[in-house]
Parts: structure tokens; C-alpha cells; sequence
């Protein structure tokens, strides 16, 4: 590598400064929660269900109360949705809720699901994409 604007030193500058920052992310995406969590399911606005997932000995589909069928993926680590008949299938492709706080919607059907639970104090409040 033939870079002029660089030094030697510059480049191990940036190689240690991109493993600090690697292993101050590494506890955000490894740690796990002792933390019960609750599956809150609404329904337009209105609490149908709340789902305690460290209750939960097998993992099993839940048909939401609603007027279209959808479905979700019930598990003691987590709720994903896995049908329904939405045009863009943006919820479905959300993936699996499984810290407190996640969300995830089905606009078309009206349905929401939240995961209740206590928050890591040291997990940032927001994260941007």
C-alpha cells in the first residue's frame, strides 16, 4: 500500500481505536437480561393479551383477535410475527423482538406488539439506524 496521507502510525491509530470501540458494543449484543419480560399484544389501541415469556416451556403460534389473520411466534426468548395478510409484510420482516422496549407493528391490521420489561441502565434510550 502506497498511501501518502497515511503514516504507519495513523493506521495503528485507527486499528485501536476501531477495538475499543468493538468491545465497548460487544456487552450490548451479548449480554442477556434476567429481566421478565411481558409480550403486551394490542389490538386498534386496546391490550388483548399480555404474554409472560419466562412462563413459556415450548414455543407455540398465537392467533391475534382481530379482524385479518395474523399470527405470531411465541417463544421464552422472544415474539416474532410469522403471518399475515398485510400487502408489504413489513412486520413479519422485523424479526424477533427480545429486549425490553422492542416493538413491532402490523399497520394494516391495527396490531401492535411491545415487550414490557426493566431496561438495562447502561443500553442507550434510542438507537438510529
Amino acid at each position: 500500500m502506497n498511501l501518502k496521507f497515511l503514516k504507519k502510525s495513523d493506521v495503528f491509530l485507527i486499528a485501536a481505536l476501531l477495538i475499543i470501540c468493538a468491545a465497548l458494543l460487544l456487552p450490548k449484543y451479548f449480554s442477556k437480561s434476567d429481566a421478565a419480560l411481558t409480550a403486551v399484544v394490542m389490538v386498534d389501541g386496546e391490550v388483548k393479551d399480555r404474554i409472560v415469556l419466562s412462563e413459556v416451556t415450548s414455543a407455540y403460534e398465537y392467533t391475534v383477535p382481530c379482524t385479518s389473520p395474523v399470527k405470531l411466534y411465541v417463544a421464552s426468548d422472544g415474539v416474532s410475527f410469522i403471518y399475515s395478510e398485510c400487502p408489504d409484510k413489513v412486520c413479519i420482516h422485523t424479526g424477533k423482538l427480545t429486549r425490553a422496549g422492542d416493538t413491532a407493528a402490523c399497520v394494516p391490521n391495527k396490531v401492535l406488539v411491545v415487550l414490557e420489561g426493566t431496561k438495562d441502565s447502561g443500553a442507550p434510550d434510542v438507537i438510529t439506524y
